[in-house]
């Protein structure tokens, strides 16, 4: 294949949920937008006690990274079979949460998680709530035009509370109050690049544009409601770039990869929130509910395709524009009277229709040969011959490192492809592996955890994991391997490094 110098297409985002409420419906709720988010759990979503800031963070499944303290930068790996060499480096840009609180505590002076009830997450939606039921419980759209109502969550810049102080107690441990929390660094940081269209807003992402593309290839829907769907739902929040003047997103979005509001138990788990839902006479009340945790994105869309072709086939069918298809999607997925009418205003606003026109492969062509595997990370090592690293490392470097520092960020496919290999793969930790045709290879090594499985399609820009420092690895980083023929080359050709 013959190589193209093209430049990678960088920046960063960091991404999760507010809540966009339009028309007077948003005076109603202004007081509801400071309540907390409730808890997550797999499978049920327990509610935290009210004395707790944070919900509860997911041990399986979520799409917070686990993370390596002490981490530094460094270059490891072997030569043998596949190339594991890589560093963690730091310099990693972006935002930081303040987290307060520890693995499965978070805020309780007890030190001790609290659930309580059982019914959330269930999806279920008080008397007031007319709107049909989906077949199977647990699984129906929620709430409105960005009815998750987010809570506290960490943010670099939040206020401080004011500790009493505490009485050191040892021999020369003066008494002292207490600084602010630690960060939790399971907060994941996620970033986004330039997206080649204008006019639209900042927390859209890359991948979000690829899922909506392709849901539209593949099923007709069309990408303006989905994006349309998006802003209303997860945009103007207080989460992520843009989030101290209210343009960023949700915090379901934000922390949980939920774009549409959808209710009950998801691929990671459900997390229980407050929400606010709107009565059939225009007045607003508050619902606990468990939402759906995804790992991705793209795994959020692929679901929300899904269950538009289950549960909302009788309203779509013989549909032919977009604006009809938002007016009856609309009418089903929230209690909001104005959702359908809020779509149709954002997907003017923002001209999405010019989305409809366009094909996934069209997209493709406009984001170049490869896209940035691991945008926010920084390059530790090159290609190439170099020093030995570590005991057993090899000193030919035959791809690239991208260290993340103490985080564990999104991965992403660099081109469409097949998935080959996915999984632990000896020195390299967590591998994937994706043939992009015509002798053309990827490898992307040293994952804290994948979200893609063998033969699977992925498309360019797809998250596929989150950086780690498995296998011979001696911090969170991105080893980054392209091949063609079999021959490593140095992926800089590709991403204009």
């Amino acid at each position: 294949m013959k190589l193209q110098k093209v430049s990678a297409i960088l920046g960063l985002t960091v991404c999760l949920i507010g809540t966009q409420i339009p028309g007077n419906y948003a005076a109603n709720v202004a007081q509801a937008a400071q309540e907390e988010p409730e808890g997550i759990s797999q499978g049920d979503s327990g509610v935290l006690d009210e004395s707790q800031d944070m919900p509860v963070w997911p041990d399986e499944g979520s799409t917070a990274g686990k993370t390596t303290s002490g981490q530094t930068e460094g270059n490891e790996g072997s030569d043998s079979g596949v190339e594991g060499n890589e560093g963690s480096g730091s310099g990693v840009e972006g935002n930081e949460g303040s987290g307060t609180g520890t693995e499965g505590n978070e805020g309780n002076d007890s030190g001790t998680e609290e659930n309580e009830g059982s019914g959330a997450g269930t999806g279920e939606i008080p008397g007031q709530d007319t709107r049909p039921e989906k077949p199977d419980a647990g699984v129906e759209p929620g709430g409105g035009a960005g009815t998750e109502v987010p809570g506290q969550a960490p943010s670099g810049s939040g206020n401080i509370k004011v500790q009493p102080r505490i009485n050191g107690g040892g021999k020369g441990i003066a008494n002292y109050r207490p600084s602010a929390k630690f960060s939790d660094d399971r907060e994941k940081i996620k970033y986004n690049v330039e997206i080649p269209l204008d006019n639209l807003p900042s927390f859209i992402t890359q991948e979000m544009i690829i899922g909506a593309l392709k849901c539209q290839d593949e099923t007709g829907y069309p990408a303006s409601v989905t994006i349309a769907q998006i802003i209303q739902e997860s945009g103007f929040g207080k989460y992520g770039p843009g989030g101290e003047e209210g343009k960023g997103l949700s915090y379901l979005a934000y922390q949980y990869n939920n774009l549409f509001g959808i209710k009950g138990t998801g691929p990671a788990g459900s997390v229980g929130m407050r929400t606010c839902e709107q009565a059939s006479d225009g007045s607003a009340y508050m619902i606990t509910s468990g939402f759906r945790v995804y790992n991705t994105y793209t795994e959020c869309i692929e679901d929300r395709t899904e269950l538009l072709k289950e549960v909302y086939k009788d309203l779509t069918f013989g549909v032919e524009d977009a604006n009809t298809f938002a007016i009856k999607v609309g009418s089903r997925w929230a209690t909001d009277i104005q959702y359908s009418q809020s779509l149709i205003g954002q997907m003017e606003r923002y001209d999405l229709y010019r989305l409809d026109r366009m094909t996934l492969d069209e997209f493709d062509g406009l984001l170049g040969t490869f896209v940035n595997p691991c945008p926010g990370s920084t390059l530790t090592s090159g290609f190439g011959p170099r020093s030995m690293p570590k005991a057993g490392a090899s000193t030919y470097h035959k791809g690239i490192d991208m260290g993340t520092g103490t985080y564990n960020i999104p991965t992403y496919a660099a081109a469409s492809g097949t998935v080959t290999l996915a999984g632990e793969m000896g020195t390299a930790g967590i591998m994937v592996e994706i043939d992009h045709g015509d002798g053309l290879v990827t490898k992307y090594m040293h994952h804290d955890k994948i979200y893609v499985e063998e033969g699977q399609k992925v498309e360019k820009g797809q998250q596929i994991g989150l950086s780690g420092t498995t296998g011979n690895s001696t911090g969170n980083h991105l080893h980054f391997q392209v091949e063609e023929d079999g021959v490593a080359i140095d992926p800089g050709l590709y991403l204009g490094f």
